[in-house]
């Protein structure tokens, strides 16, 4: 306010106003409105599908109505939430929901002290993903389809806007239906003591591409799993194993050439004369040609050489699985290099060198290149079946060298041959991107876990065949 004589003036003193505004107060006029600064904006995209969301945050609160019960497919939609207080503090943490999925946590900050992540530190951007549920214990089919959500969150560059957080919903991809299957899969069984099954969904989790995270948790139970002893399959301990890997329990039996139809279901597959690109080639003596080297008793010489090792490496090196022993590495890597580094770690050189000699003889035999290798015992009513399988790295195919007859070892390629019926490979029917289920008769005993044509047709309890029971053994498919 300027006077006439252009010198500033002023109007009342301090004191006057302040009487001024606390008599306005005192007789209930208006006070004057502070606005509360926003703390979070959410932007819901137009999804392929509908949803309910929501947004826990806090120290915050919405503005209007905020988000709808259920975001409808096709529409977007954005909500503001305030700060409950004048000061926002430097950063504000909540749970964004969406039914269906596992809630997940966030932060956005307002200051250089606060952190701005989805899930975990460090996130910006991160895909949550749901399915039906999967009975993968008993090998229920897989759901066909999943849902995803993508979410990102972005800081504020300036002090009076809020960060945003950004949601959209979509149908999951196949390779995102695939990892998050497996992923769950996992942690259920992480929840379990059973270090042979957690031990397989690790590895499969590895290969679907789960989060590391995840799958670091997981290894950590493991070894907790190994401290109690887990790791020690049932009847694979050492001296179990020096008991039962003897060369006179292994079987002496001479392969059947008759074909005998199946009367449970004519439809079974051991009905089945020829499969189309299958081939079967037995050569017999290939092991002893081989390993010729070693000695007339080569084959012998091997049985012995890896019964020996199994007994000198770490307990839990060899474990069960579906009805046999298996003998890999330590970490259950059945790769040729794993298995004969960890032999010669052990000392049992002529054991790696025998094997080398194999893998060299099928490699020039069957003009492939061998990757893998496991090394198998079957164990049933009294006999030992022993065989070593070689994977190449191409196609799938499987070349099994397997102890059959009086001390005599075939190799069998993953083929069929006209005349050759799958029951005449002792369980094992190959297909040449892996193995085709077979339903044929056998020996067995309590451990196996196989059951005849006819006992799965008729839905009966196992029941011993009866020229299974003049050997002493069960039934098996």
């Amino acid at each position: 306010v300027f006077s006439a004589l252009g010198t500033p003036t002023r109007r009342g003193s301090a004191a006057t106003r302040a009487r001024s505004a606390a008599n306005i107060i005192l007789q209930g006029g208006a006070q004057p409105a502070f606005g509360l600064p926003p703390v979070l904006k959410v932007c819901i995209g137009a999804g392929s599908f509908d949803s309910r969301i929501s947004i826990s945050l806090n120290g915050g609160r919405a503005e209007g109505a905020g988000l709808p019960d259920v975001c409808l497919a096709g529409t977007a939609y954005t909500a503001t939430w305030s700060s409950s207080s004048v000061c926002r503090g430097p950063a504000t943490k909540g749970t964004l929901n969406i039914d269906g999925f596992d809630p997940l946590p966030f932060s956005v900050a307002h200051t250089e002290q606060g952190n701005t992540y989805v899930l975990s530190k460090g996130k910006w951007r991160f895909t949550m993903l749901s399915a039906p549920e999967w009975d993968w214990r008993n090998h229920s089919n897989k759901p066909t389809e999943g849902w995803a959500a993508d979410v990102e969150v972005k800081g504020a560059h300036h002090a009076d806007k809020a960060p945003v957080l950004r949601v959209q919903v979509r149908a999951a991809t196949e390779v995102e239906l695939k990892r998050f299957l497996q992923s769950r899969a996992m942690r259920e069984a992480e929840a379990d003591s059973d270090y042979d099954t957690l031990h397989a969904q690790v590895t499969k989790s590895k290969l679907a591409g789960v989060e590391l995270a995840e799958i670091d948790r997981a290894e950590e139970r493991l070894k907790e799993l190994r401290k109690m002893g887990r790791h020690v399959s049932e009847g694979a301990d050492k001296e179990t194993l020096k008991s039962l890997m003897t060369w006179g329990a292994v079987t002496r039996t001479l392969a059947s050439r008759v074909n005998k139809p199946c009367i449970a279901d004519a439809e079974c597959p051991c009905n089945e004369e020829h499969n189309c690109g299958e081939v079967l080639e037995i050569v017999s003596n290939s092991v002893q040609e081989g390993l010729s080297d070693f000695g007339p008793e080569g084959d012998r010489l091997l049985f012995d050489e890896l019964a020996g090792a199994a007994l000198a490496v770490d307990e839990g090196s060899v474990w069960r699985a579906g009805g046999k022993y298996i003998f890999s590495a330590f970490d259950r890597n059945q790769s040729v290099n794993s298995l004969v580094r960890m032999l010669k770690k052990y000392g049992r050189n002529q054991a790696a060198q025998m094997i080398l000699k194999l893998v060299k003889l099928s490699e020039a035999r069957y003009t492939g290149f061998v990757t893998s290798i496991q090394s198998t015992s079957t164990r049933t009513a009294g006999r030992t079946t022993s065989s070593i399988a070689f994977r190449e790295a191409a196609g799938g195919s499987e070349l099994h060298v397997l102890l059959q007859e009086v001390r005599r070892y075939r190799l069998l390629l993953p083929r069929l041959e006209q005349g050759v019926h799958p029951r005449d490979l002792h369980g094992r029917v190959f297909r040449g991107q892996g193995m085709r289920r077979g339903l044929f008769r056998s020996q067995g005993d309590r451990l196996a876990s196989f059951w005849r044509c006819d006992v799965l047709q008729r839905g009966m309890e196992r029941q011993p065949h009866a020229r299974d029971t003049e050997h002493g053994g069960g039934t098996s498919r």
